[in-house]
């Protein structure tokens, strides 16, 4: 038996994995056991019945979707960078022969435009425009492909509205044996903070490695409304997108009745608090495929006061584009969990004073 495997190169992503066939099998010698590992790990196994002609053929792609992780919430509740890769392999017994794939490094994800030749390493993983609106209490997270025996160094040239330029190294990955993906923390905070430059006020950063281009933020006044989402995009990385428009709120109830002796009694009642958020202005191409990516994602996450990130459900997305006009969405969503948020603020009041109130 052999392995007729398609997949090449530094790494596969799972939306872009090519059918794995097996040549040479034996139909009379029953079925082909297949045994699947995952960082080295078995982690599924099953029989095949090979076909008149000795193949079997294996869907590759949906093996890595079933094994690769999704991630940890936690990555989006806590700051901070870091990288991971996946490595997979697959096994065949029948009989006493046996083959095995050499391993491949997987990313869960993937894109129709991330073809064999495409440069990868040149782009950042994220679909938003290149020049980007930021804030200074926003989150933002850029991930770049770290190729394999390649060291990478995150760096940001920081501008400033009278001082020099300063550039800063923001995060290192170290050489290793196979490609990976690194996630770094290039939000306006931790920008700022490794610039040092207390005496001017920052306006603008520029985040890049020595292959990957430039992704540039332009830093706004604070905004006091609208609302900031993370989630996973297509490519299996954490991406943030704004929502800059006006946040609207509402209570649905569906309650549960009951009529015993002509008296309506509410069993239950499961309220939830619905938000209505405008995206603002989608200016460009750029940014109506991140709003897009937003929409697929299975993982969403709004960030709250307080550095607090709630996973919610996106119920509704409003939106209609019109080409050479500016366009906007409408997104509804509500948390995941039940939580309605809602806490004591009470505080020590003073002595009434009739004399001076209104």
């Amino acid at each position: 038996m052999n392995f007729v495997n398609p997949n090449s190169g530094a790494f596969v992503w799972s939306r872009n994995a090519s059918d794995i066939i097996v040549t040479g099998a034996s139909i009379r010698s029953g079925t082909v056991q297949f045994t699947v590992l995952l960082n080295g790990t078995a982690v599924s196994s099953f029989g095949l019945t090979p076909s008149l002609s000795g193949q079997v053929i294996l869907r590759f792609r949906e093996i890595l979707e079933a094994i690769l992780p999704k991630g940890d919430d936690a990555q989006f509740l806590t700051a901070g960078s870091y990288r991971y890769s996946n490595t997979v392999a697959i096994q065949a017994v029948q009989g006493e022969e046996s083959v095995s794939t050499s391993s491949m490094v997987c990313f869960r994800g993937g894109s129709d435009e991330l073809r064999a030749a495409f440069p990868y390493t040149k782009h950042w993983l994220t679909w938003k425009p290149q020049v980007t609106d930021t804030w200074e209490w926003a989150r933002e997270i850029l991930s770049c492909i770290v190729p394999p025996s390649t060291a990478v160094t995150v760096r940001a040239k920081v501008y400033f509205a009278y001082h020099s330029p300063v550039t800063v190294t923001v995060k290192s990955f170290a050489s290793q044996g196979s490609a990976s993906i690194g996630m770094v923390d290039c939000s306006p905070t931790v920008i700022e903070g490794l610039a040092n430059v207390s005496s001017d006020s920052m306006i603008a950063y520029d985040v890049f490695t020595g292959s990957v281009m430039a992704h540039r933020f332009l830093l706004r006044p604070v905004r006091l409304r609208g609302r900031e989402f993370l989630f996973r995009n297509s490519l299996g990385v954490i991406d943030t997108v704004f929502a800059t428009g006006d946040v609207g709120r509402e209570t649905e109830s569906a309650v549960t009745r009951v009529r015993i002796n002509r008296t309506d009694q509410e069993l239950s009642n499961e309220a939830e608090d619905l938000f209505k958020v405008q995206t603002g202005h989608i200016r460009d191409r750029r940014m109506m495929l991140q709003w897009q990516e937003f929409a697929r994602s299975t993982e969403r996450y709004v960030r709250l006061q307080g550095d607090v990130a709630r996973r919610i459900s996106v119920t509704q997305i409003d939106y209609e584009m019109t080409e050479h006009q500016l366009s906007g969405a409408t997104v509804t969503y509500h948390y995941a969990d039940t939580f309605t948020g809602r806490y004591f603020n009470d505080t020590e009041l003073e002595d009434y004073d009739y004399t001076t109130a209104e």
